[in-house]
């Protein structure tokens, strides 16, 4: 089995932004950086807070119970890193099948995955032929009369089905409202189906789909925030989702995020940097960024929105050792190559040059400020085929040592540096579902 190297974006860009939030004073009645003053301690952290989210709570999707307990856990990290603390409730309908998904083609029955969100079909189902569809990887589902729509098929790129989201990330409000769920359905199919697809629709052999969806009563729902008051109101927000995949445990998608971003927290607390530092937990990112869009709107109505000038969005930072950063500053991108240089980090960052509003960073765009998007690739091959899946394994959890550079180590660049590097040999069996 291979061993992981991740490497946190974190380190570098973070620290460029927050070249501006040295610290320089410490408030005495707080100060949790013990916890992750050295490397050691920072492995631990690691291990202990993937063991007891990821592994002892498994899947927490927003709106779930299981959720609530994983908001409430984060909730007492923050508490002792950061003064002041706020746990911000937004109202959700959660969308479950009640029956099926099935997906059929002539008699053969295929691994199939919901997109969340879907309305049903017809109690029963749908049959009809496939086409192709007007997206790469995509096939519907339609009516061989009329040629009516009847379902949506898309294909997983990295392997087999993967539950996936009919909610938009594209623009600020993207959930589905529970009345009108998405029609037609969409069904996922693993890429080693397609041959048995392309057949089908040569032969026009029947096609059949079913299930059966509603939305639950809405409830509220948490995001943890902790902040950190700087010399100046200008503010550096952090976030990260804390809700897991449809079926996954979650670790890669987000809660290592999560737990880098809350190494952080820990990192400054005890400090006054000279700007204000929030951290977001959020909820709902899965569901359409469903606690950043509240928590934003949140902010417009306070009048501190315009308090932010620069975002920062931590997104499955270790699906590999290469970051890809989504950021049209330049200098910035200077600093994360020195970064790399400097500390001989074996990776090859990507930099897409967009201005880093996408995912959960997008609802703070009101703000003025500029932002930065952080993801990772690398073993691709490896992490991105159980991308959201909830794989019912036992998995060994390779050594991860989170490195967490202090002001003082890298005052040369005014800089603050979380990553991971791949030192240590020792492998810790018994941890489930780590890789999806």
């Amino acid at each position: 089995m291979i061993r992981r190297t991740f490497i946190s974006s974190l380190g570098n860009a973070v620290l460029a932004v927050t070249a501006g939030s040295l610290c320089t004073s410490v408030r005495a009645e707080q100060n949790s950086q013990y916890l992750v003053d050295s490397p050691l301690k920072r492995e631990e952290y690691l291990r202990k807070m993937l063991k007891l989210i990821c592994t002892d709570i498994g899947p927490h999707r927003f709106g779930t119970p299981e959720y609530e307990k994983v908001a409430l856990i984060l909730k007492k990290e923050m508490m002792l890193a950061a003064p002041h603390i706020e746990q911000d409730m937004a109202p959700f309908s959660m969308w479950e099948p009640t029956s099926g998904p099935e997906f059929r083609v002539g008699n053969m029955e295929l691994e199939t995955k919901p997109y969340k969100g879907i309305a049903g079909t017809p109690k029963g189902g749908s049959t009809g032929i496939l086409k192709k569809g007007e997206r790469e990887n995509s096939y519907t589902i339609v009516d061989p009369n009329t040629e009516a729509v009847m379902a949506k098929v898309m294909i997983s790129t990295y392997g087999r089905a993967v539950s996936s989201s009919a909610y938009r990330n594209d623009r600020e409000i993207s959930y589905v409202d529970p009345a009108r769920p998405m029609a037609p359905p969409i069904f996922n199919i693993g890429k080693q189906d397609v041959p048995i697809l392309e057949k089908a629709m040569k032969n026009r052999t029947p096609v059949r789909v079913n299930i059966q969806t509603h939305f639950l009563p809405p409830k509220l729902c948490s995001s943890i925030i902790g902040t950190i008051p700087g010399k100046s109101t200008e503010e550096i927000l952090f976030i990260a989702h804390a809700d897991s995949p449809y079926e996954s445990p979650g670790a890669n998608d987000n809660m290592a995020s999560v737990i880098v971003m809350l190494m952080l927290a820990h990192a400054f607390s005890g400090t006054v940097p000279n700007r204000t530092l929030t951290f977001v937990a959020s909820g709902g990112e899965e569901d359409g960024k469903v606690g950043a869009i509240h928590y934003a709107e949140k902010r417009k109505q306070e009048g501190t929105m315009k308090n932010i000038r620069f975002v920062v969005n931590f997104d499955s930072l270790t699906y590999g050792p290469n970051l890809q950063i989504y950021s049209k500053e330049k200098d910035l991108k200077d600093i994360i190559r020195a970064i790399h240089h400097d500390l001989n980090i074996k990776a090859d960052p990507k930099y897409v040059d967009r201005d880093g509003y996408t995912m959960d960073s997008l609802p703070f765009r009101p703000s003025g400020g500029k932002a930065m998007y952080v993801n990772s690739r690398g073993y691709d091959g490896i992490t991105l085929p159980v991308f959201h899946r909830g794989l019912r394994l036992y998995e060994k959890f390779h050594s991860v040592r989170p490195i967490v550079y202090s002001p003082k180590a890298l005052h040369h660049r005014k800089l603050v540096s979380i990553g991971f590097c791949n030192c240590g040999e020792e492998e810790v069996s018994g941890v489930k579902n780590h890789c999806t």
